[in-house]
């Protein structure tokens, strides 16, 4: 279920915001706790060789996003699109990832006013190579 932009309270007082997965036939009660705070929980991908740079779309999932949140790659903006309140899609070229090194990853937005808010970062790494390892399946 996504929560919207909203923020709310479950009966122990916790807050929950972005989306909720409830299990077949449960039910949880919430209280409105007014607008959610911008947050980043995750990005995906998080890792990438540099033999293999390319133009990518970053998922960054969080909550709190509007239309005018844009992802900062290293303090810089990449072009950004809405896809709900809990996630943004970014567009980062192969020149951003051709380098060994790690960088980091937040959202900004303009609100609020003056001076906006952002989002604590995480932090995404170029290695040199990324290997697939594939083990065999062992059955009884």
């Amino acid at each position: 279920i996504d929560l919207g932009s909203r923020q709310y309270l479950d009966l122990d007082q916790q807050p929950v915001a972005g989306s909720l997965v409830l299990p077949p036939f449960a039910s949880m009660i919430l209280v409105d706790n007014g607008p959610a705070q911008l947050s980043l929980a995750s990005i995906h991908p998080a890792l990438m060789g540099a033999d293999e740079a390319a133009d990518f779309t970053l998922s960054v999932t969080g909550s709190g996003f509007t239309p005018q949140s844009a992802v900062l790659w290293d303090d810089s903006p990449r072009p950004t699109v809405f896809v709900s309140s809990g996630r943004l899609e970014a567009a980062i070229s192969a020149a951003d990832v051709s380098a060994v090194g790690e960088h980091l990853v937040s959202v900004w937005d303009p609100l609020p006013a003056p001076g906006g808010s952002e989002t604590a970062a995480l932090v995404f790494r170029v290695v040199e190579q990324v290997l697939d390892v594939y083990l065999p399946q062992v059955g009884r």
